[in-house]
């Protein structure tokens, strides 16, 4: 049985994690403590909520008073449908006990961005844009780099991304493919073989209904042609299907 244990936290709680690494850890921690007393525990006062959530966890807290106020704080100002991450105890304290340098932060924040999106799936189709916003803390992608913090920032560049990707891949189990798509594949839980195959089915699914697309514009402006020849229009036309939802050219 997995008995690991996550501090399951909105997103948001990852702004500023490189340059302000202790202040977002404790954030996160106090929000994991306080969203388990009071949404996982049915009963008990306010502070002996917080030791059982303590407990859950076997962690201890610097100050459970603190831990509670700042939890509670968190909790209220964040949206209660963001999205969500799960992040490993045992890889929160790793983090929290030895120093780390931005680049193993940014992969980090990579991999939690990623689980962010992917969630249940077995794979999702990511662009960059998207990931490095959910890197950043933010609900929904950008449209412009400057968009991030300074901090994302500097890895926001192909070159980056490409030594980010490959870190997750041989450390973290990231899979990834990304042939002729706009963004990238991911998954944590299929073979690379089978990533491939779903990502080329739905390419070949996109290419097909782009194809059907054209080919009906196409014969529209034929159509088109030859009824002008006649001082007709085929939008005007009731002998003619074409406008009547036909979905197929021949």
């Amino acid at each position: 049985m997995d008995d690991k244990r996550y501090f399951n936290v909105p997103v948001q709680l990852l702004q500023g994690f490189i340059s302000n690494t202790r202040k977002c850890q404790q954030d996160i921690f106090d929000y994991a403590i306080y969203n388990h007393a009071f949404n996982h525990i049915s009963e008990g006062k306010e502070l002996t909520r917080i030791r059982a959530a303590l407990n859950y966890y076997g962690v201890k807290a610097g100050n459970e008073n603190a831990t509670l106020s700042n939890g509670e704080d968190l909790f209220n100002s964040i949206p209660e449908d963001s999205p969500k991450v799960g992040i490993n105890k045992d890889v929160y304290f790793d983090f929290y006990k030895n120093e780390k340098t931005d680049f193993v932060k940014a992969c980090f924040l990579a991999f939690l961005a990623l689980k962010s999106i992917i969630n249940k799936k077995a794979y999702c189709r990511i662009t960059n844009a998207y990931l490095w916003a959910r890197m950043d803390g933010k609900t929904h992608s950008v449209d412009n780099i400057e968009d991030l913090s300074p901090d994302i920032q500097r890895f926001a560049n192909e070159y980056q991304m490409r030594k980010i990707k490959t870190e997750l891949r041989n450390n973290w189990k990231l899979v990834y493919y990304g042939r002729y798509t706009r963004g990238c594949y991911y998954s944590f839980t299929l073979q690379l073989d089978e990533l491939v195959f779903q990502a080329e089915k739905k390419r070949k699914s996109t290419i097909d209904k782009m194809y059907k697309d054209q080919e009906r514009q196409a014969v529209y402006r034929a159509m088109e042609r030859l009824y002008k020849g006649n001082g007709n229009s085929p939008k005007n036309d009731h002998n003619t299907t074409y406008n009547k939802g036909i979905s197929e050219p021949f």
